[in-house]
């Protein structure tokens, strides 16, 4: 379904087509077979109720006569359902269009890749629709996000509970991240799993909190045509008797339920000893009217659906003495009708769980029609109560009089975005401030306003404390900076820009390498990476040395602090600097007088026997925040998290042992624990006496956090490798590279060959490949107890192909490659089958050795049989065209060839017959013959001229073919009591084919027959300049307007009582207009009758 109205099928006029030529063609072979060896036998029904010379003409013609009326039932039939199938598809179009307007985007993903999006989707993407569908979803997330949002989406289609909604990062069109929310579920779509979602662009209320934090056409049509002939011919008929034995059934019903003449039917079909109660035939049986039911029936190819339809066959006295019953199987339109209801509720639950208000409303009257979930939850009314009030009531009156001007721009410009700054007033009377987005849409001939309301309350919020903010930074005396992903300045206050003599707009866009002196530029990038840049700390500190605009340095105090996503990826960071130059001053003096130990990278600490603090160098305040005021006099045991331990054993240990060397648990001045190494030892003055205790000690905090994210790293990656749904390997092949390498150092370049010369060699090499490891996938995928059972066995899955493939990766070795592609056929340990895809690369590092490759193998078996089921359809496809074409070349020469016999026996019976009721019965077969030989030419001739896409053209004179055409009609026209006058008195030239002449035969012939009351036809033609115009002017009934369009239709004729016809000859004759680029319509006679105007250019341009 495509959105736009369900075109008419092609096969729906051709089997109108077929319905009443398979009844006039009845009349021939049941003339031939089924009435001398069924009905008419001696002692059957119609034998007894019809003399031995009278039922042999009139069965024949009333039997032919009810097949014809099957015939038209069938078409009304399908007029009924196709209004069925209008309603449903009026009823989908509603709330697909909600979902097309709506202001979320709206996805359905199946197999990885998009099958549908929404117009809003296309817009947040920054791609349109068509560039989307067909391609894999994770083209469109950003890298860091990738892992995360695939793990998701694949362990929700295996039927784990993962969360619905989320946040990730997604990648434009044109390379820009943006943020967005995501609520997906599963649906079942086209008969399979999918996933379906709503997708917000929530990227300006991420950057709003963040500035809180841190700132195949045609076969396809022909494939329609051919099985719409094999449906119109696909129905069974059955004629029972009124015991309701079988007497009849045709070849249809019988390839459908075997032949079953000379049984109930009851007891053949349903298996049953009465009439069931649902039986259509016994129903026509008590009142003589068309009855039909539906039965549903279970076979082993599934659920089929039948519908039965019946009516009376009656003798010449209009006694019933058969029903007949057509059997048409109507399972694939039960099947669409499913469909339609279930697209239906799928976009019905795609509005109502939109994240926004969705509200539809009468632009004219400005009632409330519907409106979702969301609605009913933002203002706290009941859905019922919203359907009872108008749009404007739901906001605050001084409000609406302007909201009114808003909207108006809705009817003007088709869409409004973004209108904020008003409210919705809650039940409760509470405000809520909204942005509203208002569009037009249609649906089913009627204009709505489809208006999305958002709750910006949150946002609104969010801003004042942005501004409040801002205020504050803007004001402050310290130097403050916000910068984005990459670094650059999106914000500096005035203090900062001072600080290093530039304005603040200077610094817009630039980043810290700006005021970084250039020696110094790599060492912070280096510096950065491990602290502010790295999660796990995510903060600078430190001194340093910036660069003013004037070139001069100055010394400055810096404190970074990084702001991350909720996905764990760098936002940005908020920077704290302070011009510490006076400081740095009073600092130089205090160094000159330092003694060396003061710069020592350690902390050191003197303390006296007892343990008390007597002096700390600078490093020691830096790993405890002590001053070192606040230190001396402190005992060391204090700075200890087990001061007993330094009590009881390291201080008698360093006293008696003279020295202490370990780790130790610490804590700052703010409690906070940190490890450290510290060496303690015993200082003696020049007797050897102990004066002191000295300590030298290093935080370790960044040694222990490197070790533990490496541990966690190893942990991660086992983890992702074992539980990973895709069959991974870790294999060695650095065997195999040596020994390419030494058949490469032997001159052998053209492996290939080398491969195919030396089979044996292939196999060696399987044997030199070392397979390290493998996941549980692997171990299911190829119905493994154990990974023992794939590492140790190889040769077990391998097959024919799989040697090819393996020589195909020995050659990838040999030139160098560290990736590889290919599929395969494997077999898993119980011997099935699968086809896979392989591919591998090499970790970093083994590049040159080959020692660490990483494989993964995709099981694509299914994939290969549905391509190899596309190819058996193609191949159907063609074949079902040729079945269309032989089909027309039969009914053309098998069809018109009995009935040419049966015409000739009518006109023999005729000269030897004389009595006058006989000869009036042969009369009667031969004008019915003759109109099926007229019906099957007609519609032999539409068929040949509907195939033709073009027609070769040569100067042709109208007035001579018109008077030839005339002067052929002049006996039809005799026999009806009307004149033809032919008024063309001038030469008519134009550019034709001689098929033109059908045209006008058929028009004059329609006069004849439809406008015999006017007794009068005229011809004229009038010159047009670029084209002949022919006039024919009848003075009958005339045309309702009604019906000028659809009689140049197939099968529709005008209202004529009494006229007998198949409705093709002005169908004829408007498709041979088509291929002149010409016109053919009708206009009212103002004398009464009709007009019909043909106009011929007189060159095809």
């Amino acid at each position: 379904m495509t959105g736009d109205r369900i075109a008419k099928p092609w096969f729906v006029g051709f089997g109108e087509l077929i319905g009443i030529s398979i009844g006039l063609a009845a009349i021939a072979w049941v003339l031939d077979s089924i009435l001398d060896s069924v009905i008419f036998h001696e002692g059957t029904l119609f034998g007894q109720l019809l003399s031995p010379t009278v039922h042999e003409i009139g069965v024949r013609v009333l039997f032919g006569f009810v097949i014809i009326v099957f015939g038209i039932y069938v078409q009304l039939n399908m007029e009924r359902r196709k209004r069925a199938e209008e309603e449903l598809w009026q009823s989908e179009k509603k709330h697909r269009m909600l979902v097309e307007n709506i202001q979320d985007g709206v996805f359905i993903i199946q197999d990885s890749k998009f099958q549908y999006v929404n117009e809003a989707f296309a817009r947040t993407a920054g791609y349109n629709v068509g560039e989307i569908i067909g391609r894999d979803f994770r083209e469109f997330v950003a890298p860091d996000d990738l892992e995360m949002v695939a793990d998701r989406y694949h362990r929700r289609l295996a039927g784990e509970n993962v969360p619905s909604e989320y946040e990730f990062h997604m990648m434009r069109k044109d390379g820009a991240r943006i943020i967005v929310n995501m609520n997906a579920g599963l649906v079942s779509y086209r008969g399979m799993v999918a996933s379906m979602g709503i997708l917000k662009d929530i990227t300006e209320r991420k950057r709003a909190e963040k500035a809180l934090q841190e700132a195949v056409v045609k076969i396809e049509e022909e494939r329609n045509k051919s099985n719409a002939v094999i449906a119109a011919l696909a129905d069974g008929i059955i004629i029972q008797d009124t015991d309701y034995k079988i007497v009849y059934q045709n070849q249809i019903q019988d390839d459908l339920f075997g032949n079953r003449i000379g049984e109930y039917c009851y007891k053949a079909y349903e298996g049953r000893d009465t009439i069931c109660e649902w039986c259509p035939v016994e129903l026509t049986f008590r009142d003589g009217k068309i009855h039909k039911t539906e039965r549903e029936m279970n076979t082993e190819s599934g659920t089929m659906y039948y519908e039965l339809i019946s009516s009376p066959l009656s003798d010449s006295t209009g006694k019933i003495i058969a029903g007949v019953k057509v059997v048409r199987d109507i399972t694939e339109l039960k099947r669409n009708e499913k469909a339609l209801r279930e697209s239906e509720e799928r976009y019905r639950s795609l509005f109502d769980n939109a994240n926004d208000a969705i509200y539809l409303i009468n632009p004219r009257t400005e009632e409330i029609i519907d409106c979702n979930k969301k609605a009913v939850e933002m203002d706290g009314y009941s859905i019922e109560e919203l359907k009872n009030m108008k749009a404007a009531d739901l906001h605050p009156p001084d409000e609406r009089k302007t909201l009114a001007e808003k909207f108006k721009d809705v009817f003007s410009k088709g869409q409004v975005a973004g209108i904020s700054g008003f409210h919705h007033m809650r039940k409760d009377g509470e405000l809520i401030p909204v942005e509203v987005n208002a569009t037009i849409i249609e649906i089913g001939g009627e204009k709505l306003n489809i208006s999305n309301v958002r709750d910006i309350t949150k946002r609104t919020r969010v801003e004042k404390e942005k501004d409040r903010l801002l205020k504050a930074i803007e004001n402050s005396t310290e130097g403050i900076t916000i910068a984005d992903e990459k670094d650059r300045y999106i914000y500096v206050n005035a203090a900062y820009a001072k600080i290093f003599g530039y304005t603040q707009e200077e610094f817009i866009g630039k980043t810290w390498r700006k005021i970084t002196p250039l020696e110094l530029i790599a060492p912070t990038e280096k510096g950065l990476s491990s602290t502010m840049h790295n999660s796990d700390i995510g903060v600078f500190n430190g001194e340093v040395p910036g660069l003013r605009k004037d070139g001069t340095e100055i010394p400055t105090e810096v404190r970074g602090t990084a702001l991350w996503g909720e996905n764990g990826n760098y936002l940005g960071h908020i920077c704290i600097v302070r011009d510490i130059t006076e400081r740095k001053k009073v600092e130089e003096k205090i160094m000159l007088l330092s003694e060396a130990m003061e710069e020592a990278p350690d902390g050191i600490i003197i303390a006296d026997l007892k343990g008390f603090i007597i002096y700390s160098n600078r490093a020691i305040q830096n790993i405890y925040d002590f001053s070192p005021d606040e230190l001396n006099g402190k005992h060391v045991s204090e700075l200890n998290v087990e001061p007993e331990f330094t009590r009881k054993v390291m201080l008698p240990d360093i006293r008696t042992k003279g020295r202490w060397v370990g780790e130790l648990t610490v804590k700052k001045k703010t409690g906070i624990k940190f490890p450290i190494w510290l060496t303690a030892s015993l200082v003696k003055d020049s007797k050897g006496e102990p004066i002191a205790l000295v300590g030298v000690i290093r935080d370790i905090t960044e040694r222990k956090h490197i070790e533990r994210v490496l541990q966690e790293s190893e942990e991660r990656y086992r983890s992702l490798f074992e539980d990973s749904p895709i069959s991974l390997w870790e294999e060695d092949s650095s065997e195999i590279k040596k020994y390419i390498d030494a058949l490469k150092s032997k001159e052998i370049e053209d492996l290939r060959t080398y491969f195919d010369r030396h089979p044996k060699e292939v196999a060696l090499f399987a044997s030199m490949l070392k397979v390290v490891d493998v996941n549980k996938a692997t171990i299911n995928l190829f119905k493994a107890k154990s990974k023992d059972d794939i590492i140790n066995g190889l040769e077990n899955i391998f097959t024919e192909r799989s040697n090819e493939t393996f020589k195909e990766e020995l050659i990838a070795i040999a030139d160098g490659k560290t990736s590889f592609y290919s599929e395969d056929i494997l077999k898993t340990l119980t011997g099935d089958r699968i086809n896979v895809s392989i591919r591998w690369v090499l970790t970093p590092g083994s590049e040159k050795t080959y020692s660490k490759r990483l494989v993964s193998i995709i099981d694509i078996t299914e994939r290969k049989q549905a391509e190899e089921k596309i190819r058996n359809y193609t191949r159907e496809l063609e074949e079902s065209n040729h079945m269309k074409e032989l089909f027309t070349d039969i009914m053309h020469h098998d069809l018109l060839n009995p009935l040419n016999t049966a015409k000739g026996f009518i006109e023999l019976l005729k000269e030897n017959e004389t009595k006058s009721n006989k000869r009036a019965y042969l009369e009667t077969i031969e004008r019915s013959l003759g109109k099926g030989m007229e019906l099957i030419d007609g519609a032999m001739k539409f068929s040949r001229f509907e195939s033709l896409k073009s027609i070769e053209l040569e100067e042709l004179d109208l007035k001579g073919i018109i008077e030839e055409v005339v002067e052929t009609l002049i006996p039809l026209a005799d026999n009806a009591g009307v004149e033809i006058v032919n008024r063309m008195t001038f030469n008519a030239p134009v550019r034709a084919n001689k098929i033109i002449e059908e045209v006008f035969s058929n028009i004059i012939a329609n006069a004849i027959k439809y406008a015999s009351g006017g007794k009068r036809i005229i011809v004229e033609s009038k010159d047009k300049g670029e084209s002949q115009q022919v006039r024919v002017i009848d003075f009958g009934e005339g045309i309702k307007e009604t019906e000028r369009t659809v009689i140049f239709e197939r099968f529709r004729r005008g209202g004529k009582i009494g006229v007998k016809g198949s409705g093709l000859g002005l169908a004829i004759a408007g498709k041979i207009m088509e291929l002149h680029n010409g016109r053919i319509w009708v206009e009212d006679n103002p004398e009464g009758g009709a007009v019909f105007i043909v106009e011929i250019p007189k060159s095809l341009s």
